[in-house]
């Protein structure tokens, strides 16, 4: 029985640990700074086109959901959280037609990251480049492209 009772304390000791742990990390409403930008990956042909840079606009919307906004961007990320963790659903980047075919270049942007403080992100984002209508396979040996193709990003974002 003396033996059993370190045990039983050592197990109250760590239940009430993890009650007081710190609650987890909402994101600061408002303008934030890409930092660190770092090419991760590139199954393209040719160099990115586009790299995150400048600022961005991040909204809390919830405890668990927030979107980041940016000029570069043809419709906000919306983001969902669990615990600190977070994910930006694939989103519209760009889409460029192409005269006098069927044929559209869509860039797409999925982010996936870590709140590390309050007014602290690290995060990857991968872009995708694809083509949808009847003449993509036509546009793709013309411009000689590479299609599907992605890269990848590795970034900080701070909170202004």
């Amino acid at each position: 029985m003396a033996a059993m009772l370190p045990r039983v304390a050592r197990l109250i000791a760590l239940t009430l640990l993890a009650a007081c742990a710190a609650p987890d990390i909402e994101p600061q409403t408002g303008t934030w700074t890409y930092q660190d930008v770092t090419l991760t990956q590139n199954s393209c042909k040719d160099a990115p086109s586009s790299t995150p840079d400048g600022e961005f606009e991040l909204t809390r919307l919830s405890a668990t959901r927030f979107t980041i906004d940016a000029d570069a961007l043809e419709n906000a990320l919306d983001c969902s959280r669990d615990g600190d963790t977070f994910t930006c659903d694939e989103t519209l980047l760009a889409k460029f037609p192409f005269s006098d075919m069927d044929a559209e270049l869509l860039i797409t942007v999925e982010v996936t990251g870590t709140l590390t403080s309050s007014q602290r992100i690290t995060a990857d984002e991968i872009i995708r480049q694809s083509c949808t209508g009847a003449d993509c396979a036509a546009v793709i040996a013309a411009q000689a492209l590479t299609l599907p193709c992605e890269y990848s990003f590795s970034f900080t974002g701070a909170a202004n």
